[in-house]
């Protein structure tokens, strides 16, 4: 079986090359390239710049680009000199990246799974500029968060986290639009079998296996009691030992109650 391949770098094809390369987490579902082009005489030495869009196609037709495989953006250029063998190198991440490389600060309250997300593509992501990422595949759940706050963690985490609440599935497709979609909602069409594998190779490692993980602290119970008398007019009241697990009672009884300027 004859197999064929094609990459596109900043809207121009090239389907001559020495080798290409996509690597995917299965784990995380992000995918990284690296492709290797004849540099003959320079020729190509002005053509790439960090952050070119770049699609990468792989099928068993000729030409292969109606069979996209891979979209992301370079992240680094390498000129290799063999002898008689000039060549250029670029590598880069799939559009994951982004949702790696950019950090949520914000609660929200009362608020549907899809449209948290949403808010924090539009919110954290896509305010950077340049190749947005689309949500038009963001499936609405029937899950509403009552309270959920994320303090600079990466969007990435943020979306997980979300998507394990309600067993959902998230990726960035070869459009560069989110998908969000209930777990085994999709059918990736494809089949591997004799006809479709070249080569299979399975790699087992312990670098990721953990059977004993040991957690240091210290913890400090007090039962430190402070009295306060209010003047009725929406006193403020400065705690000395800056506590986390406190009760307020008024004429015995607790009052409850919530944390300054958020809902």
């Amino acid at each position: 079986m004859v197999t064929y391949g094609a990459i596109k770098v900043g809207g121009t094809t090239y389907t001559t090359f020495f080798s290409i390369t996509v690597d995917q987490n299965l784990a995380t579902g992000t995918s990284t390239f690296e492709a290797t082009l004849y540099n003959t005489a320079g020729a190509l030495k002005n053509s790439f710049s960090i952050g070119q869009d770049v699609i990468i196609y792989h099928d068993t037709i000729n030409p292969a680009t109606g069979n996209a495989i891979f979209r992301g953006f370079v992240e680094d250029i390498r000129f290799i000199s063999d002898p008689n063998m000039e060549r250029i190198a670029i590598r880069g991440r799939d559009y994951s990246a982004r949702l790696m490389d950019s950090y949520v600060s914000k609660s929200y309250t009362t608020t549907e799974v899809s449209v948290i997300i949403t808010d924090i593509i539009n919110t954290f992501v896509n305010i950077r500029g340049g190749n947005d990422i689309g949500t038009g595949n963001i499936v609405v759940t029937t899950r509403t968060v009552d309270q959920i706050t994320f303090n600079k963690r990466s969007c990435y985490e943020c979306i997980k986290q979300l998507a394990e609440l309600v067993n959902y599935d998230f990726w960035i497709d070869t459009s560069k639009v989110l998908n969000f979609k209930p777990v085994g909602s999709v059918d990736s069409t494809y089949t591997v079998d004799n006809t479709t594998l070249l080569r299979a190779e399975f790699h087992t490692q312990p670098d990721e296996l953990y059977n004993y993980i040991s957690v240091f602290g210290g913890t400090v119970l007090t039962g430190r009691h402070e009295t306060f008398t209010a003047n009725g007019a929406g006193s403020v009241f400065t705690l000395q030992n800056k506590p986390h697990n406190t009760t307020v009672q008024n004429a015995a009884v607790v009052q409850r109650g919530d944390i300054f300027e958020i809902a």
